[in-house]
């Protein structure tokens, strides 16, 4: 069993957003399991109506043995259809 803490920071101006978040991710019996940890930072663009390119850089939890993490880095193209978006 773990426990898991985190906060996400989001700014928003007319088509451009941005975003920072982080977990803390600590085990609630602790048997030489070290805890982890997860923190992204995003940036999103929104090109069209219901169409949105976003990319996000971080580090991802790498397990719950072993220490450290995996880079993340993803490009997004996310489009919609149908109804309007509140984003």
């Amino acid at each position: 069993m773990f426990f898991d803490a985190g906060a996400r920071l989001v700014y928003r101006r007319n088509r451009f957003g941005v975003s920072a978040e982080g977990v803390l991710r600590q085990p609630m019996n602790n048997k030489g399991i070290d805890g982890t940890s997860r923190a992204s930072f995003s940036v999103d663009y929104q090109v069209n109506q219901n169409q949105v390119l976003n990319f996000t850089f971080g580090k991802n939890f790498d397990g719950t043995v072993e220490k450290g993490g995996s880079l993340i880095a993803v490009l997004n193209f996310l489009m919609g259809f149908g109804g309007k978006r509140p984003y």
